[in-house]
């Protein structure tokens, strides 16, 4: 879930629209804790830790930290697309309301109870399409199956809290 984990990244789509109301979230608790990832394209090999705790109970805080970096601060809650469940997510800023703030979508999967995948939604399937929330949910109920919809983002591995 997750961009440095979160910053703006080249190729991902940022949307004036999540994929549904916040109401409907629900809490993955497989998915709360902290990350250590790493991003697999060159260049991109820092690691990076990912903090996702419970906000409510129908979203998530996560921070971003990189070492040498200041944290980036998200919210985000679940939408779910033809069984497939994905991250709504807006970074914080500091002095900015939210609803000025871009949304971009994350497809995580737990591939072990401690290993997460993250996937983002790339830019390109929305070109030449209006920016309404509906040509959107359109994009992304069609598309929803399709590899070409994604591009990995990065691997996680829990870290363990000592006793």
């Amino acid at each position: 879930m997750l961009m440095a984990l979160f910053v703006p990244l080249w190729g991902c789509y940022e949307s004036d629209f999540p994929l549904g109301p916040s109401a409907a979230g629900t809490i993955d608790p497989g998915l709360l804790g902290t990350w250590r990832c790493v991003q697999g394209e060159p260049g991109q090999n820092k690691s990076f830790l990912i903090t996702a705790v419970r906000f409510d109970d129908k979203q998530y805080y996560i921070g971003v930290t990189m070492e040498g970096e200041k944290p980036i601060h998200y919210r985000a809650y679940s939408s779910s697309v033809k069984n497939t469940t994905f991250l709504n997510v807006q970074e914080l800023k500091h002095k900015t309301e939210p609803p000025a703030q871009k949304w971009f979508f994350v497809r995580y999967t737990l591939l072990k109870q401690n290993i997460l995948q993250v996937e983002i939604v790339k830019d390109k399937p929305f070109k030449n399409i209006d920016s309404s929330a509906e040509a959107i949910k359109k994009v992304v109920d069609r598309m929803v199956e399709r590899p070409e919809l994604y591009q990995d983002y990065c691997v996680c591995a829990k870290v363990v809290e000592k006793e």
